[in-house]
């Protein structure tokens, strides 16, 4: 842990207070990718066609993609080049912000959020992506079992659809009896 400290420190120092990033790229197993990263061609599958292509491209993240079991544990976390330029001895920034703190982040963003509290990505996808809603890492934690959990992400896929069916319903001026027998389809 010693040697780390001292690379990170190092690294910091030597570059006064600017990091090298090592480029991350997710793949996703679903849709297609648009091919705009400008990756090689054989790269867009480099992990296997059981990952998905690469079709993301994350910068200074602190937290994993959680990109399912084949992903591995630190798949999306940025990574730093060390001043020596030896990519094995590579760290992450998470390392690096939870070794110098506000002296990286700044004080009032490490009292405000206690760490890095931003990441962004280029999307890459040939189609638009779907809506889709990212829960807090807590949620799941507010069931006490599979099948709570399983019965909320139902609810919340009815609500999705009723409101869809309530949009249409506005944009066709249906009336209200209209509107009930779909949306008791919806619920069946």
């Amino acid at each position: 842990m010693k040697n780390l400290t001292n690379k990170i420190h190092e690294t910091f120092d030597q570059g006064k207070g600017i990091l090298q990033l090592i480029p991350v790229f997710v793949p996703r197993r679903f849709s297609k990718a648009g091919r705009r990263l400008r990756l090689h061609p054989d790269d867009y599958y480099a992990l296997g066609t059981k990952r998905g292509s690469i079709k993301e491209r994350w910068f200074s993240s602190v937290i994993p993609a959680m990109n399912g079991e084949l992903a591995p544990p630190d798949e999306g976390m940025s990574y730093v080049l060390p001043f020596s330029e030896n990519l094995s001895e590579k760290f992450q920034l998470k390392q690096a912000v939870d070794e110098l703190k506000d002296g990286i982040v700044g004080s009032e963003l490490m009292n405000k959020y206690g760490g890095w509290p931003m990441y962004s990505k280029f999307f890459d996808y040939l189609a638009p992506l779907f809506h889709h809603l990212h829960l807090g890492s807590h949620v799941p934690f507010l069931f006490q079992s599979r099948d709570q959990l399983h019965r909320f992400r139902k609810l919340q896929e009815l609500h999705r659809a009723i409101s869809f069916v309530a949009q249409m319903a506005k944009c066709l001026a249906l009336t209200r009896n209209r509107i009930l027998s779909v949306s008791s389809l919806c619920k069946s």
